[in-house]
């Protein structure tokens, strides 16, 4: 059986977690251990452990946020922005990679994120391009591709970097 302590501890971090929830994209920046132990003994310290209210959290995480007394996470991205860019058409988002060094640096931040979930998906159908297969290709259109896909130069070049072509 839980004890009074426990219980309370329970409901302090439901508290806290409704708190994150309801804040969404205001907290996400400010998102890390440091300051959530910082955003609770501020709303402790200040409203007492008797009745946690994600309020109080919101309350405390604006305090410390005035203060300056948080620090912000430099690789977070706003689900806002993700989506954004998972709307793109895959030849804009290749043209902005190459174009744009902070929509590069987003979109590395995502691809990291994605691999480390598990959710990275290989989606170079060149990746396994043999010289058999680009010699299989007719010039023209192996010089157009070459011109438009990106994968496709990156397979080319990597077959030119291995002596195959």
């Amino acid at each position: 059986m839980a004890t009074a302590r426990q219980a309370n501890d329970a409901r302090v971090l439901a508290g806290y977690n409704t708190f994150v929830a309801r804040a969404g994209e205001t907290f996400g920046p400010y998102a890390s251990s440091e300051n959530g132990e910082a955003i609770m003994k501020r709303a402790i310290e200040t409203f007492g452990l008797n009745l946690p209210s994600s309020d109080y959290f919101e309350i405390a995480f604006k305090q410390l946020l005035a203060e300056g007394a948080l620090t912000t996470n430099p690789d977070y991205v706003a689900p806002s922005v993700r989506a954004e860019i998972e709307k793109l058409p895959a030849g804009e988002s290749m043209r902005r990679y190459r174009r744009d060094p902070e929509f590069r640096k987003t979109y590395d931040l995502l691809a990291k994120e994605d691999l480390a979930a598990g959710r990275f998906v290989d989606s170079d159908p060149y990746r396994n391009l043999t010289a058999a297969a680009y010699q299989a290709i007719p010039p023209t259109q192996r010089a157009e591709l070459y011109a438009r896909n990106l994968f496709f130069q990156r397979a080319v070049e990597r077959l030119v970097a291995q002596r195959e072509i």
